[in-house]
């Protein structure tokens, strides 16, 4: 009889502690762990469901094909003032709001805004497991205090009085913000971020798209060897109001969606939170197990800085390289003016057929093999912001193998007997160290302004030039001046440096001559050649006007017996030059005249072609 109220008495005893316990907190199960990402199981309407735990989202999602179901058993309540576009990874979307309702032991959660949505985001073959009936997120995590242990396989909502969380010792506050959006105030080599807790990140920690673009992220690892795939880049020590991690970041490449959020620099994912920690949006911290948070998930991270880096512009003048053979084609064939850019890149290229022209030559132009830019990303670029910085047409320019700076003057001048005796010539094959070495010889000339014709638009705009060894000189002490090294500056920033020199272009003459074939080459094939030549004979009138004072006096008189209506369409015709220097505007008026017919001024000035 002693033994058995003993007994009694310590089942009650046990009875009193469960109820106690039970009191204090109620213990969700983890059904499983996909990258992160956690999947629990609670009732509703008499059955079990899975859901999602995401701190990421801000709203609570429920599957389609469960609304009826929670309907019936009244845990789903219809609110068409809650209907709204919501927030996705591919963006935002229109969705029917709801109210959900259900209680969890003593712990009730009543009205949260809930959205229907398809949340079937796994299934057995790839992931193990089919699921899920929908996502949890802020409106749930926000009812009550959560102590999620990944240990011990479940969640726990208590009474954040109890002692369930004295063994967690770091705490880590954050700001609730915008639309229940949990914010984590952090810094990475001294620059402050602002991060966005979401345990449905599949990485700790993911840059966003503004991030990595006002960073050069990815210009920085491309230049240290990243070629294509996931790009996972260590910056430094993460430091978070204390806590210290060592930590990956993974870099988003879209350009939509909720990695594209222009208020925050990136997600923090829960697994930056350990195995076991709580959440308690109501006071805005977590408490952490203080450990060694080491979170580096790649086996070759490419180590950055977060130093200022220029993006240059050589991908713009892919770009305008290809809108050329664009406008080639609107003339020709493209296939036949693909044939002559392959030509002068002495090259055989094999044509591949696009949609339209355009993706025609992007696709024959780039080797897709090459990065995991598609062409597609590509085409949709220029269409969309032709001229502009992206970093796709950065990258294929970058890989794109480095052009001779000079094309063969035999191959590409078929005329030879109009070519000047006196004159160095040279054929344009690499548009960038044209650029380096002629733009801001164009500007002192007063060709052109840094207003008319901005660097990125140079190479391509430019049929030919001419200049003087004579005239070297006068460039030479323009350099120095507060004008001459600002272009040059910012020729550098474009492009980049460069050691090329003007001198080095004369080495029997006083005179040399560039022709670009690329630029002639917008104008179509069945003028190509006819083309080139009147571009030879322009620049040629240029080196004599230069030479011979006669010239320059016959150019002041034909431009004053022109009427106004021929003087305003010269002007008009050709509004990147600047006219408002007289020695301009009468030379090229003077050549424009005559390139067509140079030798009836040959004659005159008795001038020898060879």
């Amino acid at each position: 009889m002693y033994f058995q109220r003993v007994r009694i008495l310590l089942v009650l005893l046990a009875t009193i502690f469960i109820g106690l316990g039970s009191a204090h907190a109620f213990k969700i199960p983890i059904i499983k762990e996909i990258s992160g990402l956690i999947i629990i199981e609670i009732n509703i309407g008499g059955r079990p469901h899975k859901f999602v735990l995401d701190t990421g989202s801000n709203a609570n999602f429920v599957d389609p094909t469960v609304v009826e179901e929670f309907e019936k058993a009244k845990n789903l309540v219809r609110n068409e003032d809650l209907d709204r576009e919501v927030n996705t990874f591919n963006g935002r979307v229109k969705a029917k709001g709801y109210e959900l309702n259900f209680d969890l032991g003593k712990f009730r959660f009543s009205k949260m805004a809930t959205y229907a949505m398809n949340s079937k985001r796994f299934d057995k073959k790839n992931d193990g497991i089919d699921c899920c009936s929908g996502i949890l997120g802020t409106p749930f995590i926000m009812e009550h205090a959560l102590l999620v242990d990944t240990k011990k396989k479940n969640v726990s909502v208590f009474d954040p009085k109890s002692k369930e969380a004295k063994s967690l010792s770091g705490k880590l506050p954050f700001e609730i913000v915008g639309n229940n959006i949990i914010k984590v105030s952090c810094s990475v080599a001294g620059k402050p971020l602002v991060l966005r807790l979401d345990s449905g990140s599949e990485a700790p920690l993911v840059y966003h798209s503004d991030f990595t673009n006002n960073n050069s992220l990815l210009e920085k690892a491309t230049l240290k060897g990243y070629h294509k795939g996931a790009l996972f880049v260590d910056l430094g020590e993460l430091e978070c109001q204390g806590l210290k991690f060592n930590i990956d970041g993974f870099v988003y490449r879209g350009v939509g969606g909720a990695l594209s959020h222009a208020y925050f620099d990136g997600n923090l994912g829960a697994q930056l939170l350990g195995k076991k920690y709580v959440i308690d949006m109501k006071k805005g911290y977590f408490l952490l197990e203080k450990s060694k948070n080491d979170l580096k998930i790649s086996k070759k991270p490419y180590k950055l800085d977060l130093k200022e880096y220029t993006k240059t512009d050589i991908g713009a003048l892919k770009q305008a390289e290809i809108l050329l053979i664009n406008s080639c084609a609107a003339v020709d064939h493209v296939e036949d003016c693909l044939k002559k850019w392959c030509q002068l890149e002495g090259m055989k290229c094999d044509i591949q057929s696009g949609t339209n022209d355009l993706m025609t030559i992007i696709s024959t132009v780039f080797d897709k093999t090459k990065n995991d830019c598609s062409f597609g990303t590509l085409y949709s670029a220029l269409v969309k912001d032709a001229l502009k910085y992206n970093y796709c047409w950065w990258k294929n320019a970058f890989e794109t193998k480095a052009k001779k700076e000079f094309l063969s003057v035999k191959k590409t001048i078929k005329n030879k007997k109009k070519l000047l005796k006196n004159v160095e010539y040279y054929v344009v094959g690499d548009q960038i160290k044209f650029t380096q070495r002629m733009y801001c010889y164009a500007v002192y000339s007063k060709l052109i302004t840094t207003d008319s014709v901005p660097p990125s638009y140079f190479a391509l705009s430019v049929r030919g030039m001419s200049l003087s060894k004579q005239g070297i000189e006068g460039y030479k002490q323009w350099s120095k001046t507060t004008e001459g090294e600002q272009c040059q500056s910012w020729i550098n920033e474009k492009f980049g440096p460069h050691k090329l020199t003007l001198p080095e272009l004369f080495s029997k003459h006083d005179y040399a001559i560039y022709v670009n074939p690329y630029t002639i080459l917008g104008d179509g094939i069945s003028g190509f050649d006819v083309n080139i030549y009147k571009t030879v004979s322009h620049e040629n009138l240029h080196a004599i006007y230069a030479k011979f004072p006669r010239a320059k006096e016959h150019a002041k008189e034909i431009w004053e017996k022109a009427s106004k209506s021929e003087k305003d369409s010269f002007k008009s015709e050709h509004p990147s030059y600047d006219f408002n220097n007289e020695e301009t505007l009468y030379k090229e008026f003077f050549s424009y005249s005559y390139e067509g017919s140079p030798e009836a001024i040959y004659k005159i000035l008795g001038v020898k072609t060879k």
